[in-house]
């Protein structure tokens, strides 16, 4: 699965972190500004957070989505990063 995330494109952010294994921490990818999104795999669902300034305590938007079937997930989402 490491592959298929290399293959992805985050724009002007940097993957600081990669692992496929479903533990805790799993994707880093740090943008300018101060911004970070960190994906992780928590119990039973995926959380993704998208970080400001390191302030793990107020994320400036979280996303949790349950198991995700082998069929993939059809939905896309874009996530603007307000500028600071």
């Amino acid at each position: 699965m490491v592959q298929a995330w290399r293959k992805v494109d985050f724009g002007t952010g940097t993957v600081t972190f990669l692992d496929d294994t479903q533990k805790e921490d799993m994707l880093q990818v740090e943008y300018p500004n101060g911004f970070l999104l960190d994906m992780g795999w928590y119990q039973d669902r995926y959380i993704i957070s998208i970080i400001h300034n390191f302030d793990w305590t107020h994320p400036v938007k979280r996303i949790l989505i349950g198991r995700i079937q082998s069929s993939g997930m059809k939905r896309q989402t874009e996530i603007s990063f307000p500028r600071c």
